[in-house]
């Protein structure tokens, strides 16, 4: 057995435990709870729980009791039937905006290193990468396709390939200094302590990250020019190297993706916060704006195909601690992956209809007859 299949086996094999295990930790019925020891298994009778007072809880005997409503949970079951199914649908349409701005932040990157890349292009691969993002481990693997196309069309592929690279970065980046905003917010809730500490601490990790890789003091002083010279593949890591320190002289490209990216985050968060509007969760938009964020960080991670698993259990640990919840927190972060599963088909159908295809191979003959 080889070690790429094992990793994939390994992979696969973690990923459907996280699955397994978050979907044990959910009550699938309604069920109330009198004590820390003790759950009674039931059906809560009330079409909206309130926000404090009794409700209706029907057991599983038939008898009908009433109980405080802090006292009960809802179940999986409940809360998916009782969806929105409008209010669900109007929340996919935030996410178009989303995939535009996107695409537009790539573009800007791109154009940066000297490549023509089109918008409309742009928004043709981006969703074509949105539709592998679900085939390969990780919410971000599509990255790769794009950078496989883009890089069968130009001349400097090393340099479009990192043209991809960077504009996720830009966008993991800003997720996590909004992210790390929102926490200042929430510093002294103890219950989300640390999850602040930990945001806060990955950005100034980002910071310091940056300003060595792309200052030539630093760089000179820790040798990490000479770094590069002894690790294997030498000359594609000095090519990677060059490309990523190229947009130390184009900051008004990045800085200008580094903004457009929080109009991107306002949309795909706010698409999340309504489908937790259809499906009746009672949590504030700043709460989604610190934990959407967070949970999409993990998501990246290649694990499962769209981030399944770990992004799951993100959700329910990161909601949990705002007060939502195991069975709405997942059903959000379950949802919304369904409304991206859908756009992403979309990307699927570009695919396989071949309007990328024919082009590619035409610009590839004219790349082998140029001397490039």
């Amino acid at each position: 057995m080889t070690r790429k299949r094992l990793s994939l086996i390994l992979r696969l094999g973690l990923g459907l435990g996280i699955v397994a295990v978050v979907l044990l930790s959910v009550p699938w019925y309604d069920n109330w709870s009198p004590d820390e020891d003790n759950t009674v298994r039931g059906k809560i009778l009330e079409d909206e729980l309130p926000a404090a007072g009794v409700v209706q809880f029907e057991l599983m005997e038939g008898e009908i009791i009433e109980v405080p409503v802090q006292e009960v949970r809802e179940g999986l079951l409940r809360v998916v039937q009782n969806l929105r199914l409008k209010l669900f649908l109007l929340a996919s349409l935030p996410l178009l905006v989303t995939y535009s701005v996107n695409a537009l932040r790539w573009m800007i990157l791109a154009r940066a290193l000297g490549f023509t890349l089109g918008f409309v292009r742009a928004i043709r691969l981006s969703f074509i990468g949105l539709f592998f993002n679900n085939v390969v481990p990780g919410a971000t693997g599509g990255d790769f396709v794009r950078a496989y196309y883009v890089a069968r069309t130009e001349k400097n592929r090393t340099e479009s390939v990192v043209a991809v690279l960077m504009d996720r970065i830009v966008g993991l980046t800003a997720m996590a200094f909004q992210a790390g905003i929102v926490a200042l917010y929430f510093w002294n809730d103890s219950d989300l302590r640390g999850l602040t500490v930990g945001i806060v601490g990955l950005v100034v990790a980002i910071l310091l990250g940056t300003a060595i890789f792309y200052s030539k003091r630093i760089r000179k002083l820790l040798r990490l020019d000479r770094l590069v010279q002894i690790l294997p593949l030498q000359r594609l890591f000095k090519e990677v190297d060059a490309a990523f320190f190229a947009y130390r002289y184009k900051k008004k490209a990045v800085l200008l993706s580094f903004l457009l990216s929080f109009v991107s985050q306002g949309f795909f968060i706010y698409s999340q916060f309504v489908v937790g509007k259809a499906i009746n969760v009672n949590c504030s938009f700043l709460a989604y704006l610190l934990v959407i964020p967070i949970a999409s960080i993990v998501s990246s991670i290649p694990v499962l195909p769209g981030g399944w698993g770990l992004g799951d259990a993100a959700y329910v640990y990161c909601f949990g601690l705002t007060g939502v919840a195991r069975a709405p927190a997942l059903a959000i972060g379950v949802l919304y992956r369904l409304l991206n599963v859908g756009w992403s088909l979309v990307g699927g159908v570009i695919h396989l209809g071949g309007a990328e295809g024919p082009r590619l191979k035409n610009d590839e003959a004219q790349s082998e007859e140029s001397p490039a």
